[in-house]
């Protein structure tokens, strides 16, 4: 696992331990998590269950955010329970729930960005309150003396206009003025997710950050005393996996149907190889690690294999991967250029960390993915230099 090197808006503050809530939603593996915690991060829980499992780890309820507008009373008195005070909302239903059940908590108002822009997956309009509610929902908060310490928003998974981030901070600057002359400390500004995580990304991610940096020295000065947090789990998480599987089924068909309106099966002699599509089927499937780009948003995402060990012919052919259950959408990759492979080979893909494990389902038998850790020396003892000084003095 690489340094984490997170957003440099404030360069006076520790960036990992202030600016760090690792959305665990994007994946929950706790030794990516155990890792995070070790690192100092903070975390976004969206559940009981995740911060449940976040506590586990011995991280503190104050590097906690429930984040999600919309709750069971259940969970509110849970987070009560384990003392995780930073809560978000967004409409006044809530803020009569959080009254009755926990009426200390410290609470963020989740902003609906006036303006979309284009991101991997939009939320469209399904969480955040509109500027038009701001007022009413800040009096109701102040009518029933709760405490609101800020906002938050979200742009968009994978948000690729770094402008996007322009207009959210504009309305949130409003919404910080409105709600400090009505009496309420606004202390707290969560710019949430967003950014990509993926190995060619580094350019546009760079740019969303200098974006980010010259609107927020405008709008949110140091010396205005803002917390800034964010959320960045796909970044964080998107790279650091990688999942491989192995060829369980071979199949060879004509690209074109024959007299009788049927494709031909397994005639490898009956037609050069330019005019046949291999399709391997995998161990794998998109009720498993490829969920995401099945579930969200089709043609989100595009699965390109490469193969761990190339033997025999090395020719680029049209294939298809296919995953291993009976559903006829289980289609991983289409027309993708691949060696001439045999069953028990293995591809793999790259950047799968961001809403796979999390996401996988155990349809038709599926099993929980079996991972496998690695990491370069030197980075491990950047994480754990004790770990180095306790390996010498052995040795």
């Amino acid at each position: 696992m690489t340094p984490i090197h997170i957003l440099p808006v404030q360069m006076q503050k520790d960036l990992l331990k202030e600016l760090s809530d690792k959305a665990v939603k994007c994946n929950r593996d706790e030794v990516l998590l155990q890792v995070l915690s070790d690192m100092g991060a903070s975390f976004d829980c969206a559940s009981k269950k995740e911060i449940e499992a976040v506590l586990h780890l011995g991280v503190s309820p104050t590097r906690i955010v429930y984040a999600h507008p919309c709750k069971p009373v259940s969970s509110l008195i849970f987070a009560k329970s384990r003392d995780v005070s930073l809560v978000t909302f967004d409409n006044v239903n809530e803020l009569k729930k959080v009254k009755e059940t926990y009426p200390s908590a410290r609470l963020l108002l989740r902003l609906l960005p006036e303006k979309e822009f284009n991101a991997r997956l939009q939320f469209s309009g399904r969480y955040g309150c509109s500027s038009t509610e701001v007022r009413h929902i800040l009096q109701t908060a102040k009518d029933l003396d709760l405490n609101i310490v800020g906002v938050c928003f979200h742009v968009g998974s994978d948000i690729q206009e770094p402008r996007a981030y322009v207009p959210i901070l504009q309305q949130s600057r409003s919404v910080f003025d409105i709600a400090r002359r009505m009496g309420f400390n606004m202390n707290i500004l969560d710019i949430g997710g967003g950014f990509p995580g993926e190995q060619n990304t580094f350019e546009r991610f760079k740019e969303i950050t200098e974006v980010i940096n010259e609107t927020l020295l405008d709008l949110f000065p140091p010396e205005d005393n803002v917390e800034i947090i964010a959320e960045p789990g796909r970044y964080i998480a998107a790279s650091a996996f990688t999942v491989v599987a192995s060829i369980v089924s071979k199949r060879c068909y004509q690209s074109s149907a024959n007299v009788n309106g049927e494709d031909e099966v397994n005639r490898q002699d009956s037609a050069k190889p330019e005019s046949k599509v291999t399709t391997y089927s995998v161990n794998d499937s998109v009720f498993g690690n490829f969920m995401f780009g099945w579930l969200y948003k089709p043609g989100s995402v595009i699965y390109i294999p490469k193969v761990v060990k190339a033997t025999g012919d090395n020719v680029g052919r049209e294939s298809t991967v296919i995953g291993c259950t009976l559903a006829p959408g289980d289609i991983i990759s289409v027309s993708v250029m691949l060696p001439n492979l045999d069953v028990g080979d293995w591809i793999y893909y790259e950047d799968m960390g961001a809403y796979t494990l999390s996401t996988a389902t155990r349809f038709n038998g599926l099993d929980v993915p079996a991972i496998t850790y690695h990491c370069l020396e030197e980075l491990w003892y950047q994480v754990y230099p004790d770990s180095k000084i306790e390996e010498d003095s052995v040795n």
